[in-house]
């Protein structure tokens, strides 16, 4: 596997407009992984994945146990 670094964010749920500006400023041939947290009640249903694809160059997941670092 190639070397790439990884960054890591987080932000509780106001923070949703500051990771899309981050997001937005990314280029794709960018060899990063990112790792985004965000705070937010447990009962809601977490729609971030498809906020910032929208918003930036990179696809966005939910990880699953065991994926892999893409």
């Amino acid at each position: 596997m190639p070397e790439r670094d990884i960054v890591v964010m987080g932000a509780s749920a106001g923070g949703v407009e500051a990771l899309k500006e981050t997001i937005r400023g990314l280029r794709p041939d960018i060899r990063a992984s990112f790792f985004v947290v965000l705070h937010f009640l447990p009962f809601q249903k977490s729609h971030l994945p498809e906020i910032l694809s929208r918003v930036g160059p990179l696809p966005t997941v939910h990880p699953n146990n065991g994926d892999l670092i893409q």
